[in-house]
C-alpha cells in the first residue's frame, strides 16, 4: 500500500468528520 495515498485518505476522512460537525453546529 502506498503510504502517501493512505495518509491522504486519512486526511479526507478527518475533513469529512469536521465538515459534518460544522454542519450540525450550523443547523
Amino acid at each position: 500500500v502506498d503510504f502517501h495515498i493512505t495518509k491522504l485518505s486519512e486526511r479526507l476522512d478527518t475533513l469529512r468528520e469536521i465538515l459534518a460537525i460544522e454542519r450540525k453546529a450550523t443547523q
